[in-house]
């Protein structure tokens, strides 16, 4: 690879997450790349707060989830 991964979640697959899961309250993409997956959450009424490392167009930019403190709640809506 050269530079950073990006996978992007098909829309399709997110559907399917959202068939089998039941969400509530805030939820965090903390990878949220051109923000695919967080924006079909998002037109199925979930509140999304969302971020990356890398900047992709979308979400809060350079903040690493593998170091960070914060969590859905803590996030400003």
């Amino acid at each position: 690879l050269d530079g950073p991964d990006f996978f992007p979640t098909p829309r399709w697959a997110t559907f399917a997450l959202i068939d089998n899961e039941k969400f509530s309250g805030n939820i965090w993409e903390c990878a949220c790349g051109d923000g695919t997956m967080s924006k079909v959450l998002e037109e199925t009424g979930c509140t999304m707060l969302n971020s990356d490392l890398h900047d992709r167009g979308y979400g809060e930019i350079g903040l690493d989830f593998l170091t960070s403190t914060r969590s859905a709640d803590r996030f400003a809506p």
